[in-house]
């Protein structure tokens, strides 16, 4: 079915999924996302399609972020085309379906999110994945870092939970393999033992996906408040 900026093909149990809007590298803009949450409200009643393919029309992006001259335009409707973006990508996130990105060239700020949404995600030797908004300040708006890090962060409280390793040689592997100037439990401290708690919380209670679960010892320690740098005591003693 071609519908215009997007075009959906059913391959036997396969549903392929192609945004195409060439000349603006596949951006995704408000008709884009209100197509795509028609099309994943469709699979939830589905039975016959098991596997959903995303990809960009072309060779040069995959998409190669949200249309910033919409965001723009939408002036004080800005918020809601940014929550617009949050819900279709929850709904990817959760969809029972499994879901492909096929990333072929730039994959960048929600085109990355995108990408993070999906369960699986296959890449051209030609792609280009990253977040160029983090570089200038700005928070990426689709919910991919919360995707992208809390597992990341939260592997680490249990692999000190595990007693796998210590705090310090975790930090320090975790630095010099990532090219962090702080370790994973050293920004835990920095956001907050709290609000790192919060995020978990909503995303696991979202999903159901353990990746997401509240480590134990990150609950005792925000219970009897150790919350990090703004408390004077986390994973590390501020006082």
């Amino acid at each position: 079915m071609d519908q215009g900026d997007l075009i959906v093909r059913k391959d036997g149990q396969v549903l392929h999924v192609t945004i195409r809007r060439e000349k603006a590298l596949n951006a995704l803009n408000r008709n884009i996302l209100e197509k795509l949450a028609a099309v994943f409200e469709g699979l939830e009643d589905d039975n016959t399609t098991r596997v959903v393919v995303i990809t960009g029309f072309g060779r040069k992006a995959f998409v190669a972020g949200a249309d910033v001259r919409e965001i723009k335009d939408a002036g004080a409707a800005r918020t809601e085309f940014i929550r617009m973006g949050q819900n279709v990508f929850y709904r990817i996130m959760t969809s029972p379906k499994v879901v492909i990105a096929a990333v072929n060239g730039y994959a960048l700020g929600g085109g990355c999110e995108l990408a993070l949404a999906c369960d699986i995600r296959i890449a051209s030797e030609s792609a280009s994945i990253g977040m160029p908004e983090a570089g200038i300040g700005v928070m990426p708006g689709y919910g991919g870092t919360q995707c992208l890090f809390t597992p990341f962060l939260l592997g680490a409280v249990r692999m000190l939970e595990a007693g796998i390793a210590t705090r310090d040689e975790i930090d320090i592997s975790m630095k010099f393999a990532v090219n962090h100037p702080k370790g994973p439990l050293e920004v835990v401290d920095f956001i907050g033992l709290d609000t790192e708690l919060s995020i978990a919380n909503s995303l696991y209670e979202e999903t159901k996906d353990p990746k997401y679960a509240p480590p134990l010892l990150l609950i005792k320690m925000v219970t009897a408040g150790w919350l990090g740098r703004k408390s004077g005591k986390g994973f590390y003693d501020y006082k």
